[in-house]
């Protein structure tokens, strides 16, 4: 894209120089040894040392994910699922009569997710980026509603592709819970 067609965007691109230039030295300070790279690339890169797997890099970016995504390599985005409830009856309650029932957990509440996407319609738009979706974990995030999903992506040029393993986890909260529980625990132990 050309600077002028930018401009026509709304975008600013010397601005956004200037911007990066000015925070650059602040960004940095919050880097640890894991973050890879600096501020003004196409994304943010972080390496993780995780056993059993060799160089994990977590790329976390607004530019298309089909033309970074390396062949062969894996990509996870946590996204919305909201868009499966937002015609139910729980949404069309007027805020004012939900917010006391949010309170007393009788309902859960939304977490500002998309109301237009789903996991069905993230499986599509993989499918038209040239991107082949692995699999989904729909989930609950504090209620019962699956509101948030979690996606692995491949390249579509990427031999050997199966149909999406779809999971609707339900337990989500309870499981992750349980985890922090045993890390804690873990970690009071190796004191």
């Amino acid at each position: 894209m050309t600077k002028k067609a930018y401009a026509r965007a709304g975008v600013d691109v010397d601005l956004g120089n200037k911007l990066k230039r000015r925070i650059q030295s602040l960004v940095r300070e919050t880097h640890g040894p894991e973050v890879l790279g600096r501020i003004g690339g196409f994304g943010g890169l972080f390496a993780p040392n995780f056993r059993g797997m060799r160089q994990p890099v977590f790329v976390a970016s607004v530019d298309g994910v089909g033309t970074k995504l390396k062949i062969g390599g894996k990509g996870f985005i946590h996204h919305s699922n909201f868009g499966e409830y937002a015609n139910s009856f729980r949404e069309r309650i007027p805020q004012a009569l939900a917010n006391p029932l949010i309170k007393a957990k009788i309902f859960d509440w939304a977490h500002h997710r998309s109301p237009d996407m789903t996991a069905e319609l993230f499986r599509a738009l993989c499918a038209k980026h040239s991107l082949h979706c692995l699999s989904q974990e729909s989930v609950n995030w504090r209620g019962r509603r699956l509101i948030d999903c979690f996606s692995v992506i491949i390249r579509s040029d990427t031999s050997g592709q199966t149909p999406t393993r779809i999971v609707r986890n339900r337990n989500f909260m309870r499981e992750a819970a349980e985890i922090r529980a045993k890390s804690t625990l873990t970690r009071f132990a190796a004191r």
